[in-house]
């Protein structure tokens, strides 16, 4: 941090208060500062010298970023140039990424699975527990699950930590000791493409990048953040047969059908719900995708609903910073 110098005469320099020296130069009558260091005084500056040299660093980091996208796509890594190309367009508009490459990453389908497995061991073995002879009933319920990309793979530099929320709508049929259970889960996976001073990650040919680069482009309006989001969804069968006191084990068949990408169709996974944060983020943003994509209805008003930093199981989102 350059510490800033009062001009007291021709040879008199006073180390507080703003700037009143004035150089006279190509760019006309400038305010005049100097720059000390560690090692003494570096030189004698106006301010036409630090407009030009921020200058230069912004192109500078536009023509890296420009050659990391340039070299992406000469690697095949096209998902992760495109994200990175829309960020430096700065429109800020949410990306669909496709979700059979989001589902060909092992860490985003081991994310769908521990949310599949929630709802059978959790939501359907609840209602399950509760239910009586001869009774109908529905649940509905959602599951978050955060994720980050395996190091070595493209979705890491696409997006590194993201969530996949998992919301899904069961019916239940109890009859003669058997429950029958249908339902539809729809995934809505989505993260902010956005940066964190202070962290940094490896490209190969460029070395360490920092987060920090990153926020002085869009600190000087030369990029946007956005958000990423991709949804799919698939039903689920199954029949429970209740241990009749024998051997002191339920039967049970559980079937969850093929992946469909896009939303589920209307109605089949309820509607989403403006008492908990399954809409919005931690810092009440609306998650990316769901105005744009949705089938089921809601309003803007909605959307807007202030909801709590944890729910009601203590799960904790990530916000958009």
């Amino acid at each position: 941090m350059n510490t800033k110098y009062k001009i007291t005469g021709k040879d008199g320099l006073i180390a507080e208060g703003s700037i009143s020296g004035q150089t006279a130069g190509p760019s006309g009558i400038q305010d005049t500062y100097i720059s000390p260091s560690k090692f003494g005084v570096i030189g004698i500056h106006d301010s036409a010298d630090v407009a030009y040299a921020k200058s230069q660093e912004i192109e500078e980091l536009l023509d890296r970023y420009r050659r990391i996208v340039a070299k992406g796509r000469s690697w095949g890594r096209d998902v992760a140039s495109n994200m990175l190309e829309h960020w430096l367009n700065g429109s800020g508009s949410d990306m669909k990424l496709d979700c059979n490459w989001l589902r060909s990453h092992n860490s985003i389908t081991s994310a769908e699975n521990t949310n599949n497995t929630r709802f059978v061991e959790k939501t359907i073995a609840g209602a399950i527990s509760r239910m009586k002879e001869g009774q109908v009933v529905e649940e509905k319920e959602y599951w978050d699950r955060k994720l980050t990309a395996n190091i070595l793979s493209e979705l890491y530099y696409t997006s590194g930590t993201s969530i996949i929320t998992s919301r899904g709508l069961f019916r239940l049929t109890r009859n003669n000791g058997w429950i029958t259970i249908t339902g539809t889960v729809e995934h809505h996976w989505w993260d902010p493409y956005d940066w964190h001073p202070g962290l940094a990650a490896f490209i190969p040919d460029f070395g360490t990048v920092e987060d920090a680069d990153a926020k002085t482009l869009e600190d000087a309006g030369y990029a946007k953040a956005f958000g990423m989001y991709s949804i799919w969804h698939q039903n689920f069968s199954g029949k429970h047969g209740l241990d009749k006191g024998f051997a002191f084990l339920d039967d049970y068949k559980y079937i969850w059908g093929d992946v469909k990408c896009g939303r589920a169709p209307k109605g089949t996974v309820g509607e989403w719900a403006a008492d908990h944060d399954a809409m919005t983020d931690s810092f009440n943003n609306p998650l990316p995708g769901l105005e744009a994509e949705t089938s089921q209805p809601h309003s803007a008003s909605r959307l807007n609903t202030p909801t709590p930093r944890r729910n009601r199981r203590g799960r904790e989102r990530n916000g958009w910073r």
